[in-house]
């Protein structure tokens, strides 16, 4: 191990640890050597010398090459996060200008302690505080806040808890310091803590107690809260957003003529907010604007619903086939991974596995019968169709007509 490779401040000590433990080294080769059985204590001891010498040198050669690389990355950035405690800060400079190397002390297993400025002696295989600022906390926190914004621009509300819950992700994933960095170096949370301007001495003075001032952990609560707040507040204004959008689209109009009636848009509106709902819970029923009972298993993250033959599953694309066109799956469940669909024991008998309406079998025969129109035709002009059914309903012959086609169905 070259010497000169050693700071100057810790050459005096490592010479003397070099010096002691080559001359155990030389000693117990002498054992070795000396012809006596590989059973003998005495080899067996000689042996475990030679390895714990090796075992030290080798700690020490790592230990100093760690040193002056971790003093290159002070020198290197000397600005510090945020978050960084006064003794921190101390022990950076002292690593940066050397004066560190002034209270190191060799260890017999060749790794160094030193004096921090917290008044602790402390090993230098713990020593970490080679911090610079960093924004990954910050930038993790926009790219969700996003996140939160456009679910809420698709109708997709989401909860305080899994707000929470995303956001400790980040926390976690920065560990205490990053944290710290990340909490001290939000404006908007210390401006609830400073009452000072920023930028002033008076603000500095204020920050520097605050980082100093050895509640840590209740800032950081206080700042999940803050945090969490931000976002579900994004996702508020993104879903009134889409509430609007929706306003506007079917302003001047009171509702909607579908093929199972008509239904007013607080209707069909309530409809869509219990949908979003149904699927944030383990387990559900409602009501579609069809008059179709259906149920939530939010296990399997599956629909059911129940005729006279039984139970069958039904897909997202067929509730919001209910809207007829007037809404996407996007609009009413926007990005939600839903279960996958088996086939229930009678649903391959169903015709395209078509949701069950009140009366729909003979509504759509009616429909068929009075306009030849085929069920692919009829799927696609379906409003016009109510439309002329409202007009025509309830004259002598459609009342004819219909009474004459469900005498052919019996």
């Amino acid at each position: 191990m070259p010497i000169d490779k050693v700071p100057e401040q810790l050459r005096g000590q490592v010479t003397d640890f070099l010096t002691k433990n080559k001359q155990a080294y030389v000693d117990a080769s002498k054992v070795i050597a000396s012809g006596i059985p590989s059973t003998d204590q005495r080899y067996i001891d000689a042996v475990a010398t030679i390895n714990q010498v090796d075992a030290k040198f080798k700690n020490l050669s790592n230990t100093l090459e760690d040193i002056a690389l971790k003093r290159q990355a002070a020198l290197d950035g000397r600005e510090h996060g945020k978050g960084a405690l006064s003794w921190q800060i101390s022990d950076h400079e002292d690593l940066a200008n050397g004066t560190m190397y002034d209270n190191m002390t060799i260890q017999d297993d060749g790794g160094f302690n030193y004096n921090s400025n917290d008044g602790v002696t402390k090993r230098w295989a713990d020593y970490s505080n080679t911090f610079q600022t960093s924004s990954v906390g910050t930038d993790s926190f926009y790219d969700l806040n996003d996140t939160y914004t456009k679910a809420g621009q698709q109708g997709t509300t989401i909860d305080e808890t899994r707000a929470r819950e995303q956001f400790r992700g980040i926390l976690s994933g920065l560990k205490t310091d990053g944290a710290r960095d990340f909490m001290f170096s939000d404006r908007e949370f210390l401006a609830t803590k400073i009452k000072a301007e920023f930028g002033t001495d008076e603000y500095n003075n204020e920050l520097n107690k605050l980082v100093n001032g050895g509640n840590t952990e209740a800032l950081l609560k206080e700042f999940e809260d803050f945090k969490v707040k931000q976002l579900t507040t994004s996702n508020t204004n993104g879903i009134n957003k889409y509430n609007e959008l929706l306003e506007l689209r079917d302003s001047g109009r009171k509702g909607e003529n579908f093929s199972y009636g008509f239904r007013s848009f607080p209707q069909i509106n309530a409809s869509l907010k219990n949908l979003k709902e149904l699927i944030k819970k383990e387990s559900g029923e409602l009501t579609l604007p069809n008059g179709t009972r259906i149920m939530w298993d939010g296990k399997k993250k599956i629909f059911t619903a129940k005729d006279e033959e039984g139970i069958y599953n039904l897909t997202p694309d067929q509730i919001v086939g209910v809207f007829e066109g007037l809404y996407t799956q996007n609009d009413v469940f926007g990005d939600f991974e839903f279960g996958q669909h088996s086939s229930s024991k009678d649903e391959d008998s169903k015709e395209d596995s078509k949701m069950p309406t009140q009366g729909s079998s003979n509504r759509k025969m009616i429909f068929n019968s009075i306009f030849n129109t085929p069920t692919e035709a009829f799927e696609k002009t379906v409003k016009e169709t109510a439309r002329q059914l409202s007009e025509n309903a309830g004259t002598e012959e459609f009342e004819k007509r219909k009474k004459e086609i469900e005498e052919e169905q019996k």
